[in-house]
């Protein structure tokens, strides 16, 4: 086998590498900030403008697990629909009820003019925000069903694409950059 069949087996296998990495590590980011976090959502792009001037539509928020009676009020909490929607809300808490032992959050959008008419019980509680990165969500809110991980996988291959000239250079050059 010659030199230059050699070197490309090696680009090729390279090539494969990096792109099992581009598609593997997104996943590996999600399941470290689940795990890290301690939430089962722990990326969530803000929907609508209920929440502004404080979350805009298309901002990212990291969201944070949280224990029964960590929360109070003014955090900012994203939790399940109580109205069994399928989908998830990003609210402030602006009271705390306890009902029979178990505590229940009243939640209110900052755009909004009135309090939400439910209650929010601590087995909706996804978590607090604890961290927001603007612009960053409209990727996920481009890419449907199981946003975050889409998004994270869009990012990558972005960056990807961008390297990939330099890649092929230091191919090219035989590693002299």
């Amino acid at each position: 086998m010659s030199q230059k069949s050699s070197l490309g087996g090696w680009r090729f296998l390279k090539t494969v590498a990096l792109i099992v990495v581009v598609i593997a590590l997104p996943y590996a980011i999600i399941w470290g900030l689940k795990l890290g976090l301690g939430s089962e959502v722990p990326l969530a792009a803000v929907e609508s403008r209920s929440m502004e001037p404080t979350l805009k539509p298309g901002d990212l928020i990291v969201v944070k697990g949280v224990k029964p009676g960590e929360l109070k009020v003014g955090d900012i909490i994203l939790f399940k629909d109580p109205l069994g929607r399928g989908r998830y809300i990003v609210h402030r808490i602006v009271g705390i009820v306890v009902n029979n032992g178990r505590v229940f959050y009243r939640t209110k959008g900052d755009n909004n003019p009135s309090p939400d008419p439910w209650k929010v019980s601590e087995d909706l509680v996804v978590g607090k925000v604890v961290w927001v990165i603007p612009y960053l969500g409209y990727i996920s809110l481009a890419s449907g069903p199981n946003k975050a991980t889409i998004a994270f996988i869009l990012i990558f291959m972005i960056i990807l694409v961008i390297l990939w000239p330099k890649q092929k250079e230091i191919y090219r050059s035989g590693g002299q950059g």
